[in-house]
């Protein structure tokens, strides 16, 4: 995260600091910013597993199919690194569950195996 121009968002997403993510909300942080690797705070909160953090970023417009410079999702970030807790918890968001299936089904379909 560092040395991309992340912004305060990006960090405290990427902390879990949900009290520091709703501060920054709170005071017109943009949940859309990208860093210098075209990154969202949601990429962070999901790389690192955080799912409430995750589910107040989409309840604030953050976009699940936001692409970074390397064609990674959120969903990748935490498929990638084994962060399961961000689909299957409890603060979980459907529009994330539903990003799996679809992310999932369309890789499937591409390298003919459904």
């Amino acid at each position: 995260m560092a040395g991309r121009k992340s912004t305060p968002l990006h960090f405290a997403a990427g902390f879990g600091r949900k009290d520091v993510v709703e501060h920054l909300l709170q005071n017109g942080a943009n949940v859309h910013a990208r860093d210098d690797g075209g990154l969202i705070p949601l990429h962070n909160a999901c790389s690192f597993g955080h799912a409430e953090v995750v589910s107040l970023l989409l309840c604030q417009g953050a976009d699940p199919s936001a692409r970074d410079n390397w064609n990674y999702t959120p969903l990748h970030e935490a498929a990638i690194k084994g962060k399961i807790d961000v689909c299957i918890g409890k603060s979980s968001s459907v529009a994330i569950c539903n990003l799996i299936v679809d992310s999932h089904l369309v890789m499937l379909k591409a390298n003919d195996v459904f």
